[in-house]
């Protein structure tokens, strides 16, 4: 690996004596880990090592081909680079407890961090997940989907759009666009886009972020800041001016993770622990905390549909747009509607479907959903059909089925299928189809 000499420079500086670990770590290869969804557990990777500060994620040996796992699709599971799991650890420790909180993802695609905070936050709770880019964004929302929680909204604004909400979050995340000179190893292309100017442009992105973040955070809220980068000012120079206005460092109890703290934050070294360059920290805003109220506007909505599809259906407030139909829990509809009238919301709860020609057709994200019906009618596919259902591909089924029949494999739901006697039609969305043969 041809590292720039002004980065191995400045890890000389940073490091000293470690620079060369450190750079001989940079060459290696990535460790491979993942993170189960709590809602869908298999028992697929209990054999395996255990990432140390993440209840849920876990080293693989090798480097499996994802795209042909059927469970991938199904989401069951997050393929995520292990350092950033550790936003558990600030939550667990941190977050405010026994009540109903607003988070906030500020930076959110591709939706790594924000599939975590779903797992880990209640029911009660809502996760507002941001990405300003649109190409991004569409990524965020068919990852976010796949995790089937229905308590989250995900919006696409600059961070500075959210202000006029005033000091309306619990607990922020950010983990900021960044040099990422801590994935250099596992993305080549970030070493050909590092540059010196390139650290700088960051750092003053990553100032304007926290500074919005700030405004719209609570007294007594929470929060946490991670880059993938080891440079001073993308790091803890931002946690220090945090400090400067208003805010106090969060240290963690217990850090027995082979992990390098500062008076600052905490870094994740390559050669020292076994995933990628990362920093964190944790920080309280001052001030005396008040717990969120989230009440509901209305009662429930149910109606034929949220009723045939949905496990109690009277939580969730009915909406439909255009002949597109959503189901958003009534505990959030008070947030949605802030939200909606103050930012650009994408996307909300439950996408349920379509109605066409008096016809409702279910979405794919309503299958996905963690809040479907057990009594749903299915059809069980092996490994060979289920990869032939995710490439668009038909097949004949064994049984004479009519009408619309999820696809299941180890019983978890892939999609839809409208089945026609013995044929049926593959509902599976083209642009999410495996294209690899």
């Amino acid at each position: 690996m041809q590292l720039p000499v002004s980065f191995v420079s400045k890890i000389e500086r940073l490091l000293g004596t470690e620079s060369t670990a450190l750079v001989s770590a940079l060459s290696g290869s990535s460790p491979v880990s993942v993170r189960q969804n709590t809602c869908k557990s298999t028992t697929n990777f209990n054999m395996f090592e255990r990432v140390p500060w993440c209840s849920t994620g876990y080293y693989l040996p090798e480097r499996p081909v994802f795209t042909l796992d059927p469970l991938f699709h199904a989401g069951c599971y997050y393929v995520q680079e292990a350092s950033s799991m550790f936003i558990e650890q600030w939550w667990n420790n941190f977050a405010p407890k026994n009540t109903a909180l607003r988070v906030l993802d500020l930076c959110a695609a591709p939706g790594g961090k924000s599939t975590h905070l779903l797992s880990l936050i209640d029911s009660e709770s809502v996760l507002v997940c941001n990405e300003p880019v649109p190409t991004r964004n569409k990524i965020l929302q068919h990852n976010l989907a796949k995790w089937g929680h229905s308590n989250f909204i995900i919006t696409q604004n600059e961070p500075h759009q959210f202000e006029p909400l005033g000091e309306y979050f619990d607990v922020i995340l950010v983990d900021a666009p960044c040099s990422g000179e801590g994935m250099f190893r596992k993305d080549k292309n970030a070493i050909a886009e590092w540059s010196e100017n390139n650290v700088q442009q960051c750092a003053i992105r990553q100032k304007s972020i926290l500074a919005s973040a700030a405004k719209i955070l609570k007294p007594g809220g929470i929060l946490i800041y991670s880059t993938c980068t080891f440079d001073n000012h993308e790091n803890e120079e931002q946690v220090q001016r945090l400090l400067r206005t208003g805010f106090e460092f969060c240290p963690l109890p217990n850090t027995n993770f082979s992990i390098a703290n500062t008076d600052y934050g905490y870094r994740f070294y390559p050669h020292k622990t076994k995933g990628e360059g990362f920093f964190t920290a944790c920080l309280q805003k001052r001030g005396k905390y008040s717990s969120t109220k989230i009440q509901s506007i209305n009662n429930g909505s149910a109606n034929s549909t949220t009723e045939k599809y949905l496990r109690e259906p009277e939580v969730f407030k009915y909406i439909s747009r255009s002949e597109k139909h959503f189901a958003i829990p009534l505990a959030h509809e008070h947030t949605y509607k802030t939200l909606s009238s103050t930012v650009s919301v994408r996307a909300a709860g439950i996408y349920l479907g379509d109605t066409k020609n008096n016809d409702f057709l279910p979405s794919q994200q309503l299958s996905w959903s963690n809040h479907l019906r057990d009594d749903l009618p299915f059809v069980e596919v092996d490994t060979e059909h289920a990869i032939k259902y995710l490439r668009g591909e038909t097949f004949s089924l064994q049984t004479n089925l009519h009408g619309w029949h999820l696809v299941r494999y180890q019983n978890f739901a892939l999609g839809w299928v409208k089945a026609v006697g013995h044929r049926f039609n593959n509902h599976y969305p083209k642009e999410w189809r495996i294209l690899m043969r």
